[in-house]
């Protein structure tokens, strides 16, 4: 009787033994880790809507990514004007494109690891305005961009 007890500890705990090294095989993927990452550069964004009450908005944002590359910040800010029917309107566009007519200098940096701007936008006293931010990285030829959306505030 005692044999048999000890036969059955030892294959529970063979057992055991095989499903605990098993384990991080199949619950750990390392692909399924990168594909759940938003952005391979990007790893961070803080981003923010202020206004002084007399229409004036301030759009703030914070670009972080994993290492000091070629250029940071953001590629294109939309401003966009909530009606009072509920619908939205495209009120404003900035990019960092120099050839673009929408074109607004410093809103990227370069060789660095992180970078904040601010853009100014006078809008109508009153009215409800947010703004969607594409935030951009690049290094060497490889870029990326992933998109945020502010809060919303009354100019």
């Amino acid at each position: 009787m005692r044999i048999k007890k000890r036969n059955i500890f030892v294959k529970a705990f063979i057992l055991m033994l095989i499903f605990v090294m098993t384990l991080p095989t199949y619950a750990i993927n390392n692909e399924e880790i990168d594909s759940r990452r938003a952005s391979p550069f990007i790893s961070s964004i803080v981003s923010s809507t202020t206004s002084d009450g007399n229409g004036q908005l301030t759009v703030s944002y914070y670009v972080a990514c994993i290492g000091i590359l070629d250029e940071i910040g953001a590629s294109k800010v939309q401003i966009y004007r909530k009606n009072n029917n509920g619908s939205t309107t495209l009120a404003a566009t900035f990019s960092f494109d120099p050839d673009s007519i929408y074109y607004e200098s410093g809103m990227t940096g370069f060789d660095v690891g992180h970078y904040s701007n601010e853009i100014q936008y006078r809008g109508t006293r009153g009215m409800d305005y947010y703004a969607v931010i594409t935030a951009y990285a690049r290094d060497g030829s490889i870029s990326d961009t992933e998109t945020v959306t502010t809060n919303t505030v009354t100019a």
